[in-house]
């Protein structure tokens, strides 16, 4: 059995869609959904009172991503999890061949599918795992005026068309078996946005976990509409805060300090793009 886990914030309207999707396409004894409400204020009587099976769980305040998750998790009882946006839309049935191919690839611990856009386009939700040069790039915004830096990193040439090994999958839709999970003791608190899926891929690899994308399966995904509702000077706070967590746990004892002693460049350089971006509309 699947165990689906959805973190709402400010999307009751988007979550609205993902239930009924779910609903739509998929057998309900092969799955539970498990929605963490990080959003006191985000009113979800209606949706409680129509979906009567959604396992709902009231976090005392917002506990961040990271964190909700794990708390999903420890409702869970399916033997894989897995990881839906609450702007995720079932747009077929995909449960089925995911549970055949989940028992054929024994030494696969993670999961990624085809994401599609609102009007049906293709998704980008595979990239490398970053080096410090990206995550410094990033940091500085140079991508931003020079979009080409970040190509190794995004895997621009990526097939998506062939199944194959990755490094890392977007957080927005991420597949994984709930052993595998456990055995990396499931997320980092500590990242309360962004980054965390990035660490999580990172810490299953290195704990001998395959990571796989299939591309015969798809999702629509509206990308960032949640997010965006959260202010632009607590996104770049939450950004630059996971990303120094990530660079302290996984690059050497002598980059990760540079991404503290960078801080205030790095709030400069934001500063300047969301001036300029101001400027611009």
């Amino acid at each position: 059995m699947f165990s689906i886990i959805t973190v709402n914030f400010k999307s009751s309207d988007r979550l609205s869609m993902l239930l009924e999707s779910l609903v739509r396409f998929e057998q309900q004894n092969l799955y539970e959904l498990i929605v963490v409400n990080n959003d006191k204020d985000d009113d979800l009587a209606a949706l409680k009172a129509r979906y009567p099976h959604v396992i709902w769980v009231e976090p005392l305040w917002n506990i961040g991503f990271g964190s909700a998750c794990n708390l999903g998790r420890s409702k869970a009882k399916g033997d894989t999890l897995i990881f839906a946006n609450p702007d995720i839309v079932w747009t077929e049935p995909i449960l089925a061949e995911l549970e055949r191919t989940i028992k054929r690839q024994t030494g696969i611990g993670i999961w990624g599918i085809r994401q599609t856009n609102d009007d049906g386009t293709l998704q980008p939700s595979i990239r490398h795992f970053p080096r410090p040069t990206d995550l410094f790039l990033l940091l500085l915004k140079l991508p931003t005026f020079f979009p080409s830096l970040h190509r190794r990193w995004l895997w621009e040439n990526f097939d998506y068309q062939k199944e194959q090994s990755i490094e890392q999958v977007m957080g927005a839709f991420l597949v994984m078996r709930t052993v595998a999970f456990d055995e990396i003791a499931g997320f980092d608190p500590w990242f309360f946005l962004w980054y965390e899926e990035v660490d999580l891929c990172k810490r299953a690899s290195i704990a001998g976990w395959g990571i796989r994308y299939l591309p015969g399966l798809s999702v629509r995904h509206g990308k960032g509409k949640s997010f965006a509702r959260v202010g632009t000077w607590r996104k770049q706070a939450y950004v630059r805060k996971s990303i120094r967590r990530y660079a302290r746990k996984h690059f050497h004892w002598m980059v990760w300090p540079w991404f503290y002693i960078g801080e205030p460049v790095f709030l400069c350089a934001s500063l300047v793009v969301s001036a300029l971006a101001r400027k611009r509309i």
